[in-house]
């Protein structure tokens, strides 16, 4: 089989990198080449993989609106050339102001572009691409933009580790008994604060003997665990606070339950997994694309949908405990979220990149390869 190049491009969040890389992961395995354009936020770094060394590259650019548009010009200039050295059969488009400049470069250059998106509600890049991709790969099904004939429901490429997970999750460092109570705290991302500070009050008031045997692994982020862990020292929990954890799918695993904000990417880990989950949607984003992933899962009982006015005001807490308390419950929630998403879509992609790349080569070839030595490696 002919080798596959794919350029990625996009980031600013775990959420858009994640399914990039994973997807990279399965080419990589291949032996396909692929090649990764990404920003330069701090929030990035910890999710570049060491297989990407030599692989990658940062094209900064502006979060401001009227600096990115007059950069514009000269960013996609930048992307021409790395499109150029790469050679890319298909680019594929992560989200993410970093993706725009490279999903225009490839047009003008006439690469074929492939959308991967992780939310109920595409995400601004994606939304002002979409007309001119040639395919659209999503985790949800999409509201709004029924009538493009680029839309594919193949589910989110998942992270290869949570595909060879085979037990209750790999955590040794933690020393958690088998019989004990896991609530793992998804506070990470963008948003975090109101997870990482007011969380623990509420939890504070669970009933002793749930408390007894509940151990809690809180993922703060990067620079915000010392806040969150001086949140619970009044609270006589059992708590791991962590700034990162790589681990997440293991984490996701061993977890009773799982409460976090309402990305579409760790949603459908966590769905994979069968993982119970409290979500708590970040409610000021101008989309509310979190909202609309919670809403879709919740409505038919495969989430609980936390709103962030409810925990600021110490709502919630029947909900969590009656979750915490009964295991069916949990369990059904749990395959509830595995019957409404598909598992994994790292093969209906792959599937799709190369019925793309197929197509380009083609063109090329009817063209009389007038743009062939665009794409040659």
């Amino acid at each position: 089989m002919t080798r596959l190049r794919i350029l990625f491009a996009g980031g600013g969040s775990g959420g858009h990198l994640v399914p990039g890389l994973a997807l990279a992961e399965a080419l990589l395995e291949r032996g396909d080449a692929v090649f990764l354009i990404h920003g330069d936020r701090a929030i990035e770094q910890p999710f570049l993989k060491p297989f990407l060394q030599g692989r990658s590259q940062a094209l900064p650019v502006s979060s401001s609106n009227l600096v990115f548009m007059w950069k514009l010009s000269q960013k996609k200039r930048e992307a021409m050339n790395i499109l150029r050295r790469f050679g890319a059969d298909v680019v594929v488009g992560l989200g993410g102001r970093t993706s725009y400049p490279v999903l225009e470069a490839a047009k003008t250059l006439g690469v074929p572009v492939l959308l991967l998106e992780q939310n109920r509600v595409m995400g601004r890049a994606n939304r002002r691409f979409c007309r001119k991709a040639e395919r659209i790969c999503h985790a949800f099904p999409l509201e709004g933009h029924p009538s493009l004939p680029s839309l594919r429901w193949t589910g989110l490429p998942l992270r290869r580790r949570i595909l060879r997970l085979k037990h209750d999750g790999e955590i040794p460092d933690l020393g958690i008994p088998d019989e004990e109570l896991v609530l793992l705290v998804l506070g990470g991302s963008q948003g975090a604060e109101v997870l990482n500070l007011t969380l623990p009050a509420l939890l504070r008031r669970l009933p002793p003997k749930l408390k007894e045997r509940l151990h809690i692994i809180h993922v703060a982020g990067p620079g915000k665990e010392k806040a969150c862990f001086d949140a619970y020292q009044e609270t006589k929990l059992k708590v791991h606070v962590f700034p990162f954890r790589e681990d997440v799918p293991s984490l996701l695993r061993r977890a009773d339950l799982c409460i976090l904000r309402g990305g579409g990417t760790t949603l459908c880990e966590a769905a994979a997994l069968g993982t119970a989950i409290v979500a708590v949607p970040i409610p000021w984003h101008p989309d509310r694309h979190q909202c609309k992933n919670v809403a879709f899962l919740a409505d038919q009982g495969a989430a609980l949908h936390l709103t962030q006015s409810d925990l600021v005001l110490g709502k919630g807490l029947d909900g969590l405990e009656g979750l915490l308390g009964d295991a069916s419950k949990r369990e059904k929630m749990g395959a509830r979220a595995k019957e409404l998403l598909p598992r994994d879509g790292t093969e209906k992609v792959l599937r799709e990149l190369e019925l793309l790349a197929g197509q380009a080569g083609r063109s090329r070839l009817e063209s009389g390869g007038k743009e062939g030595k665009v794409f040659q490696a």
